[in-house]
Parts: structure tokens; C-alpha cells; sequence
């Protein structure tokens, strides 16, 4: 398995207006995954076919069943038919109604210790080359995986929630990043379960963390619902509370020229090489 380098974003992704977004929570259970999709869908309603959304969880990764797809190609198959170019990578995407794209994990847990750093770092940049959002779903924890697509990410968003353990597990994760120096990366912070009556203060939840909340999702029923259905709540609109709470999560990565022409249709970049 070859080093990861930890330095900051390479120029062909610091100097690109498309994002790399990385969804981070070293524990699981804080709602990584809910965030992922919703924050994908919400952006692929703005941006069609100009999302594609990456199940990095790969032995027990959720993206496929909480969107109702089933894939015939994932990212083992990229893996095994290294190295793959960009058409290579596209080919192996599965799309979704939203105008969504994703790569899913493998379908069996035991094909993920054939994927390596290096095979992360070189389909994200594959897609980053080819779409305006690559949206990262992780499993928890800092594996060498992980690092790989944190170290080629223009954003982290940190997944938290009211639990002490979550609130703790952040805060040494965070500081284990800033050791090994991946900080170019904008950090967003979202709370989940933000009204739970479970006697966290959300002041010092941000004093612990050292930063201010940036999205607070609130506790329903519906998400649980939205899981089981596989129907995220940001495409059956099914919460409105919710879906406000994600559409603010989406404006945090929209640009104010992108906000000036929402209206507009995107062209598609999916079949377009940069350089």
C-alpha cells in the first residue's frame, strides 16, 4: 500500500472552483451518512449530473440501501482494473432520480482490504476532474483511507452529536488532524440531533470542539423514516424543519455567483476533461 503524503490540497484541486467535500465523524451513529445523501441531493437539485456522491465506508456502507439503488458496478471493480482512467471511473458510477451520481462501496465487507489510499486519492481526483461536487461518505474513525481523501479535500464537514462520546471523539480527531497538518481544508460543523433534551450545552459543545456550530439538524422521526424508506428527506421533502436544516447545510457550498444564477441551468460537466 503506498504512503499517503499529508499536505495540503495539490494545486489542480486548491485552484479549482469545484469542491471535494469530505463528511468526517469518528464515531458512529452521529448521522454521517444522513448528512451525505441529503447534502448531495440538496446539491443535485441545483447542479444536475454535476454531483457524484462517494461511499468511502467500504465494508459496511449505507449509500446504496438509503437511496434505493442497486449498483453493477462499485469502486471494488475500479480497484481490481487498476490503474482506470476518467472514463473508466465514470462508467462505474450508478445514477440516482436526483441527478444525483454515486460510486458505492463494495457489496461484500471483505473486498474492502483490496482498496488502498492510492486508489482513493486517484478516483477522487478522476471525478474531481469531471464534476462540480464530489461528495465523500467515510467510516468512522481516521483510517489511512480516510486521510487520503481528507488530504485531497477543499472541505471537511464534521458530523456531531449531543452525545458526550460524539462531542469528545470529535474534539481528538480534530486535534490528530492539526498534528499531522491537514488544515487547508474550510471546516464546516453540523449538530445533529441539535434539539435532544439530553442536557448538552450547545455553547460549551462549541467551546469543547473549538468553533461555532454551522448547521444544527434537529431530532425527527422522519429521518429514521427517510432511512427506511431510502428515500432522503431533502428529495421527498417529507420534514420541512429537516429539509431547511439541509438546505442550509447546501448553501454553505454555493457560491454567491452560483446564488445569482439559480435560476440558470448548469451545462453538464460529466463528460468534459479539464485541461
Amino acid at each position: 500500500m503506498g504512503a499517503t503524503t499529508l499536505t495540503s490540497p495539490p494545486e489542480e484541486v486548491a485552484a479549482d472552483p469545484s469542491r471535494i467535500i469530505t463528511i468526517l465523524s469518528p464515531k458512529g451513529g452521529a448521522g454521517k451518512t444522513s448528512s451525505a445523501t441529503n447534502l448531495a441531493v440538496g446539491l443535485a437539485k441545483r447542479y444536475p449530473r454535476e454531483v457524484v456522491l462517494v461511499d468511502l465506508d467500504l465494508q459496511f456502507g449505507d449509500v446504496a440501501s438509503n437511496m434505493r439503488l442497486q449498483p453493477t458496478s462499485t469502486i471494488i471493480d475500479l480497484a481490481r482494473s487498476w490503474p482506470v482512467d476518467s472514463a473508466q471511473v465514470k462508467l462505474s458510477l450508478t445514477s440516482h432520480p436526483s441527478g444525483l451520481y454515486t460510486l458505492c462501496a463494495p457489496l461484500s465487507p471483505a473486498e474492502a482490504d483490496e482498496i488502498t489510499a492510492d486508489h482513493v486519492t486517484g478516483v477522487l481526483r478522476a471525478l474531481h476532474r469531471s464534476f462540480r461536487y464530489v461528495i465523500v461518505d467515510t467510516d468512522p474513525g481516521l483510517s489511512e483511507r480516510v486521510l487520503s481523501a481528507l488530504d485531497v479535500s477543499t472541505d471537511m464537514v464534521m458530523i456531531c452529536s449531543t452525545e458526550v462520546p460524539s462531542i469528545r471523539g470529535l474534539k481528538k480527531a480534530l486535534e490528530a488532524l492539526d498534528v499531522v497538518g491537514l488544515t487547508s481544508a474550510r471546516r464546516v460543523l453540523v449538530l445533529n440531533r441539535s434539539n435532544a433534551k439530553v442536557g448538552v450545552d450547545i455553547g460549551q459543545l462549541e467551546r469543547t470542539i473549538g468553533r461555532p456550530v454551522d448547521v444544527r439538524v434537529p431530532s425527527s422521526i422522519d429521518m429514521v423514516l427517510a432511512t427506511n424508506d431510502g428515500i432522503p428527506v431533502m428529495e421527498s421533502g417529507r420534514n420541512p424543519e429537516l429539509v431547511r436544516a439541509f438546505e442550509h447545510l447546501v448553501e454553505q457550498f454555493v457560491t454567491d455567483d452560483d446564488k445569482d444564477h439559480r435560476g440558470g441551468k448548469p451545462a453538464s460537466r460529466l463528460f468534459k476533461r479539464k485541461g
